[in-house]
């Protein structure tokens, strides 16, 4: 049997040393977005707040969501350690709301401003945004939301 010598894991050079001694400092933490709705599979995004939250303490976490879920996801999700989510509010007409968002499962607008209630009970950070879709009422939307407890509203451009 040949024996070889350990493999040295070279040194980082100084400018990465001091990005890794400085990570953390102006990290703007963690957001879960993107291609699809990351709430469809909750239990694998909440194993990974609590291991984020484990490996990185104190580490700002953020969901990007439709809200159009089973309210109980919002407790699961506190307990795992979200502290913030941005909720896409479509329109605060629940018929256009269901032609904008086509959404399935027998969810509905109700699901969603359901969710961004419960968020705020539960002391999250709960920003709304709402597209400037044509024909969307943003005053309207911007101000059922408020109400519901969102502690932020933005408009998003509209993209055709």
């Amino acid at each position: 049997m040949i024996r070889r010598p350990p493999r040295s894991t070279p040194k980082p050079s100084s400018a990465a040393s001091d990005v890794y001694k400085r990570q953390g400092e102006s990290d703007p933490g963690v957001v879960f977005a993107g291609y699809g709705e990351p709430l469809l599979r909750h239990d694998v995004l909440c194993d990974a707040l609590r291991e984020i939250r484990a490996r990185r303490h104190g580490i700002a976490t953020r969901v990007a969501t439709n809200g159009l879920v089973d309210v109980a996801v919002c407790d699961a999700l506190r307990d795992a350690g979200l502290r913030s989510v941005t909720v896409n509010f479509a329109s605060a007409d629940p018929d256009e709301y269901a032609r904008i968002m086509a959404p399935r499962d027998g969810r509905t607008q109700g699901d969603a401003l359901a969710f961004i209630e419960r968020c705020s009970e539960l002391g999250m950070e709960v920003e709304a945004t709402t597209t400037r879709t044509p024909g969307v009422d943003i005053a309207r939307a911007r101000e059922l939301t408020m109400a519901l407890g969102a502690s932020a509203f933005r408009e998003r451009e509209y993209f055709p």
